[in-house]
Protein backbone atom coordinates (compact mmCIF):
# COMPACT_ATOMS: atom_id res chain seq x y z
CA UNK A 1 0.00 0.00 0.00
CA UNK A 2 1.07 3.58 -0.63
CA UNK A 3 2.92 5.16 2.27
CA UNK A 4 2.21 8.79 3.07
CA UNK A 5 5.58 10.54 3.05
CA UNK A 6 4.58 13.98 1.79
CA UNK A 7 7.15 15.85 3.90
CA UNK A 8 10.02 14.16 2.04
CA UNK A 9 8.84 14.93 -1.49
CA UNK A 10 11.32 16.79 -3.67
CA UNK A 11 9.49 19.54 -5.53
CA UNK A 12 10.81 19.19 -9.06
CA UNK A 13 9.04 19.96 -12.34
CA UNK A 14 10.07 19.04 -15.87
CA UNK A 15 8.62 20.18 -19.19
CA UNK A 16 8.90 18.53 -22.59
CA UNK A 17 7.75 20.06 -25.85
CA UNK A 18 5.76 17.74 -28.11
CA UNK A 19 3.73 18.99 -31.06
CA UNK A 20 1.50 15.99 -31.72
CA UNK A 21 0.37 12.60 -30.45
CA UNK A 22 2.95 10.60 -32.34
CA UNK A 23 3.71 7.36 -30.45
CA UNK A 24 7.47 7.48 -31.02
CA UNK A 25 7.78 11.17 -30.13
CA UNK A 26 5.61 10.94 -27.02
CA UNK A 27 7.54 7.92 -25.73
CA UNK A 28 10.83 9.72 -26.31
CA UNK A 29 9.59 12.77 -24.38
CA UNK A 30 8.20 10.59 -21.59
CA UNK A 31 11.58 8.93 -21.15
CA UNK A 32 13.20 12.35 -20.94
CA UNK A 33 10.68 13.57 -18.36
CA UNK A 34 11.44 10.76 -15.92
CA UNK A 35 15.14 11.57 -16.25
CA UNK A 36 14.65 15.30 -15.66
CA UNK A 37 12.14 14.78 -12.81
CA UNK A 38 12.64 11.22 -11.54
CA UNK A 39 9.72 9.42 -9.90
CA UNK A 40 10.13 7.46 -6.66
CA UNK A 41 11.75 4.05 -7.19
CA UNK A 42 9.29 1.56 -8.67
CA UNK A 43 11.64 -1.42 -8.87
CA UNK A 44 9.58 -4.54 -8.14
CA UNK A 45 6.53 -2.46 -7.20
CA UNK A 46 2.95 -2.04 -8.41
CA UNK A 47 2.21 1.30 -10.08
CA UNK A 48 -1.33 2.61 -10.52
CA UNK A 49 -1.70 5.13 -13.33
CA UNK A 50 -4.80 7.29 -12.96
CA UNK A 51 -5.68 9.00 -16.29
CA UNK A 52 -8.54 11.44 -16.76
CA UNK A 53 -11.41 9.74 -18.61
CA UNK A 54 -14.23 12.16 -17.96
CA UNK A 55 -16.57 10.52 -20.46
CA UNK A 56 -16.52 7.87 -23.21
CA UNK A 57 -15.16 10.15 -25.93
CA UNK A 58 -12.54 9.60 -28.61
CA UNK A 59 -9.13 11.31 -28.25
CA UNK A 60 -9.87 14.05 -30.79
CA UNK A 61 -12.39 15.64 -28.39
CA UNK A 62 -9.48 16.42 -25.99
CA UNK A 63 -11.65 15.49 -22.99
CA UNK A 64 -9.54 12.58 -21.77
CA UNK A 65 -5.84 12.01 -21.22
CA UNK A 66 -4.69 10.83 -24.64
CA UNK A 67 -4.20 7.05 -24.92
CA UNK A 68 -0.81 7.60 -26.57
CA UNK A 69 0.38 9.50 -23.47
CA UNK A 70 -0.94 6.84 -21.09
CA UNK A 71 0.59 4.02 -23.14
CA UNK A 72 3.95 5.81 -23.10
CA UNK A 73 3.74 6.13 -19.31
CA UNK A 74 2.98 2.42 -19.04
CA UNK A 75 6.07 1.56 -21.09
CA UNK A 76 8.32 3.90 -19.14
CA UNK A 77 7.29 2.62 -15.71
CA UNK A 78 7.79 -0.96 -16.88
CA UNK A 79 11.23 0.06 -18.18
CA UNK A 80 11.94 1.52 -14.73
CA UNK A 81 11.36 -1.91 -13.22
CA UNK A 82 7.74 -1.87 -12.08
CA UNK A 83 6.43 -5.37 -11.34
CA UNK A 84 2.98 -4.43 -12.63
CA UNK A 85 1.33 -1.34 -14.03
CA UNK A 86 -2.37 -0.89 -13.41
CA UNK A 87 -4.51 1.72 -15.15
CA UNK A 88 -7.87 2.69 -13.69
CA UNK A 89 -10.47 5.44 -13.57
CA UNK A 90 -14.04 6.02 -12.41
CA UNK A 91 -15.86 8.31 -14.87
CA UNK A 92 -18.86 10.19 -13.54
CA UNK A 93 -21.12 9.50 -16.52
CA UNK A 94 -20.34 5.97 -17.75
CA UNK A 95 -19.07 2.57 -16.52
CA UNK A 96 -15.28 2.61 -16.44
CA UNK A 97 -14.75 -0.22 -18.90
CA UNK A 98 -17.19 1.33 -21.40
CA UNK A 99 -15.32 4.64 -21.21
CA UNK A 100 -11.94 2.91 -21.47
CA UNK A 101 -12.99 1.12 -24.65
CA UNK A 102 -14.69 4.13 -26.26
CA UNK A 103 -11.73 6.44 -25.59
CA UNK A 104 -9.23 3.98 -27.04
CA UNK A 105 -7.55 3.73 -23.64
CA UNK A 106 -8.11 0.02 -23.07
CA UNK A 107 -6.53 -1.12 -26.33
CA UNK A 108 -3.58 1.25 -25.93
CA UNK A 109 -2.66 0.31 -22.38
CA UNK A 110 -3.07 -3.43 -22.87
CA UNK A 111 -0.84 -3.26 -25.95
CA UNK A 112 1.75 -1.41 -23.84
CA UNK A 113 1.71 -4.09 -21.14
CA UNK A 114 -0.62 -2.70 -18.46
CA UNK A 115 -3.75 -4.12 -16.86
CA UNK A 116 -7.04 -2.22 -16.67
CA UNK A 117 -8.45 -2.34 -13.13
CA UNK A 118 -12.06 -1.86 -12.12
CA UNK A 119 -12.94 1.09 -9.89
CA UNK A 120 -16.43 -0.11 -8.94
CA UNK A 121 -15.72 -1.29 -5.38
CA UNK A 122 -14.57 0.90 -2.50
CA UNK A 123 -12.51 0.61 0.65
CA UNK A 124 -12.21 3.16 3.44
CA UNK A 125 -8.96 4.96 4.19
CA UNK A 126 -8.82 6.65 7.60
CA UNK A 127 -6.99 9.95 7.52
CA UNK A 128 -6.74 11.78 10.83
CA UNK A 129 -4.70 14.65 9.40
CA UNK A 130 -7.48 15.97 7.18
CA UNK A 131 -8.80 19.52 7.52
CA UNK A 132 -12.35 18.65 6.39
CA UNK A 133 -12.40 14.85 6.23
CA UNK A 134 -11.01 12.15 8.50
CA UNK A 135 -11.75 9.21 6.22
CA UNK A 136 -12.27 8.71 2.51
CA UNK A 137 -13.51 5.87 0.33
CA UNK A 138 -11.11 5.05 -2.51
CA UNK A 139 -11.43 2.44 -5.25
CA UNK A 140 -10.04 -0.91 -4.10
CA UNK A 141 -7.14 -1.10 -6.62
CA UNK A 142 -5.66 1.98 -4.93
CA UNK A 143 -4.88 -0.16 -1.88
CA UNK A 144 -2.97 -2.70 -4.00
CA UNK A 145 -0.57 -0.12 -5.43
CA UNK A 146 2.78 1.06 -4.11
CA UNK A 147 2.68 4.27 -6.15
CA UNK A 148 -0.22 6.17 -7.68
CA UNK A 149 0.55 8.52 -10.57
CA UNK A 150 -1.89 11.19 -11.68
CA UNK A 151 -1.99 11.28 -15.51
CA UNK A 152 -4.06 14.40 -15.92
CA UNK A 153 -5.28 16.38 -18.92
CA UNK A 154 -4.63 20.12 -19.17
CA UNK A 155 -8.06 21.70 -18.81
CA UNK A 156 -9.98 24.41 -17.01
CA UNK A 157 -12.65 23.70 -14.39
CA UNK A 158 -16.01 25.42 -13.97
CA UNK A 159 -15.82 25.76 -10.18
CA UNK A 160 -12.09 25.77 -9.46
CA UNK A 161 -10.80 27.40 -12.69
CA UNK A 162 -7.62 25.31 -12.68
CA UNK A 163 -6.43 22.44 -10.48
CA UNK A 164 -3.36 21.14 -12.31
CA UNK A 165 -2.91 17.44 -11.66
CA UNK A 166 -4.75 17.51 -8.32
CA UNK A 167 -8.42 17.10 -9.18
CA UNK A 168 -7.65 14.16 -11.44
CA UNK A 169 -7.14 12.12 -8.26
CA UNK A 170 -10.79 12.81 -7.44
CA UNK A 171 -11.36 9.89 -9.84
CA UNK A 172 -10.09 7.55 -7.11
CA UNK A 173 -13.52 8.15 -5.58
CA UNK A 174 -15.98 5.71 -7.09
CA UNK A 175 -18.82 6.75 -9.41
CA UNK A 176 -21.68 8.80 -8.02
CA UNK A 177 -19.87 9.30 -4.72
CA UNK A 178 -18.09 12.14 -6.52
CA UNK A 179 -21.41 13.92 -7.06
CA UNK A 180 -22.12 13.59 -3.34
CA UNK A 181 -18.79 15.24 -2.53
CA UNK A 182 -19.48 18.06 -5.00
CA UNK A 183 -22.82 18.64 -3.26
CA UNK A 184 -21.35 18.40 0.23
CA UNK A 185 -18.48 20.78 -0.56
CA UNK A 186 -20.21 23.08 -3.05
CA UNK A 187 -18.38 26.18 -1.84
CA UNK A 188 -15.17 26.83 -3.77
CA UNK A 189 -13.02 27.19 -0.65
CA UNK A 190 -14.45 24.04 0.94
CA UNK A 191 -13.97 22.03 -2.24
CA UNK A 192 -10.36 23.20 -2.53
CA UNK A 193 -9.72 22.05 1.05
CA UNK A 194 -11.42 18.74 0.32
CA UNK A 195 -9.23 18.22 -2.76
CA UNK A 196 -6.14 19.01 -0.72
CA UNK A 197 -7.17 16.47 1.92
CA UNK A 198 -7.84 13.90 -0.80
CA UNK A 199 -4.47 14.37 -2.48
CA UNK A 200 -2.54 14.24 0.79
CA UNK A 201 -4.52 11.19 1.92
CA UNK A 202 -3.76 9.44 -1.37
CA UNK A 203 -0.02 9.73 -0.78
CA UNK A 204 0.42 10.53 -4.46
CA UNK A 205 3.99 11.63 -5.11
CA UNK A 206 4.20 11.94 -8.88
CA UNK A 207 2.13 13.43 -11.69
CA UNK A 208 2.36 13.67 -15.47
CA UNK A 209 0.13 16.03 -17.43
CA UNK A 210 -0.97 15.65 -21.05
CA UNK A 211 -0.81 19.25 -22.31
CA UNK A 212 -0.18 18.64 -26.00
CA UNK A 213 -3.80 19.63 -26.60
CA UNK A 214 -5.79 21.11 -23.71
CA UNK A 215 -9.49 21.70 -23.11
CA UNK A 216 -11.13 24.95 -22.02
Amino acid sequence: MIQNVQKDIAKKVALASCAEYNEKSVLEKMRQLVIDAPPPSVEGKIVLLKPNILSPKKPEFAICTHPVVVAAAVKVFLELGAKKVFVGESPAVAPSLVAAKASGMLEAIEKAGAEWVDFSEMQTLHFEGGKLIKSIDFAKPFFEADLVVSLSKLKSHQLMAYTGAMKNLFGLVVGLNKAQMHYRFSDKNDFSKYLTDLVVASGSRYAIMDAIVGMD
